[in-house]
């Protein structure tokens, strides 16, 4: 069964940058985001119970007694540290990735509720973690728009078609780092970049805790050392247009139409996620007509 209600209306915004004094235009620059584990070990290696932090997710322990708020910052707080310092305090290869790209002047920003609930301890807390080892703000008055569906209850094209939403003060010219717990096929984080973006803000990079996408249904699965692929490179785009009839002009047209934005401004995950499930068998004139269906079911 599809979701009803109205689609979400979209802001994300172009992957090309254009300089305006000199006009020149150049591809954006958060190609990969670094992460520390893939899912399966974020989740049920034993990490988070190991810390407690599955229980007090869900709020009680592991004796049945509720777990206070405070107490899941703290199990949070231990899954996060241990992601950055391996068992001799040193900083892990995650941390030194986060320092390269973490400017001095950045402000932190995580996709968060209005109020602190269990679910979104954990990537608050991974910005407030951060901000403190790297001296820097955290963002705390952009909030993301509740969902009445979760995420992991929707099918792909229901990603697809039913974006984040975000509301709050962007400050201008104000450099962003974004920060999640996982990452699947990147259209939260999408939204939120476009979101700052479109209000002038400059979003410099991202980085998450966990990738979130098993290798079955991507094909392959990410390089720790590269990190997860975000912005599409010309060849996905590029794939894309000769997969489908009509091309990408044909797709942004469809994609206005059921997701608020083109097709062009897709993450490298949901490109390459159409391009398996929808552009493979047929003619690219039925890729089209199925895709269009799937997308407006």
């Amino acid at each position: 069964m599809g979701i009803s209600g109205t689609k979400s209306v979209s802001c994300r915004s172009s992957w090309i940058k254009k300089d305006q004094a000199t006009g020149a235009t150049a591809y954006n620059t958060c190609s990969h985001v670094p992460f520390a584990t893939y899912y399966e070990e974020f989740d049920h290696s034993g990490l988070h119970d190991m810390f407690g932090y599955t229980q007090a997710k869900k709020g009680h322990d592991r004796n049945g007694k509720p777990v206070a708020q405070k107490d899941q910052i703290h199990y949070a707080r231990r899954i996060i540290e241990s992601l950055l310092y391996d068992g001799k305090d040193r900083p892990t290869d995650f941390y030194k990735k986060l320092e390269k790209q973490i400017d001095s002047d950045c402000m932190i920003v995580a996709p968060s509720l209005m109020q602190l609930t269990a679910k979104n301890v954990l990537p608050i807390t991974f910005a407030h973690v951060i901000a403190k080892e790297f001296g820097v703000a955290v963002e705390e008055n952009i909030y993301q728009r509740p969902n009445p569906v979760k995420k992991r209850d929707m099918t792909g094209e229901e990603r697809l078609t039913h974006d984040a939403a975000f509301f709050g003060p962007v400050k201008k010219g104000q450099k962003y780092f974004l920060v999640d717990d996982v990452m699947t096929m990147g259209g939260t984080m999408a939204a939120l970049r476009g979101f700052i973006e479109r209000q002038g803000g400059e979003v410099i990079g991202l980085a998450v805790l966990a990738d979130g996408t098993s290798p079955l249904q991507m094909g392959k699965r990410a390089d720790k050392d590269v990190g997860i692929p975000f912005a599409p490179t010309p060849a996905d785009l590029a794939d894309l247009d000769k997969r489908f009839g009509g091309g990408l002009p044909r797709l942004n047209t469809i994609f206005k139409g059921h997701a608020g934005h083109d097709a062009e401004e897709l993450t490298a995950r949901e490109i390459r996620y159409i391009a398996h499930k929808f552009g493979r068998q047929g003619s690219r004139g039925q890729r089209t007509a199925t895709l269009e269906h799937r997308l407006g079911g």
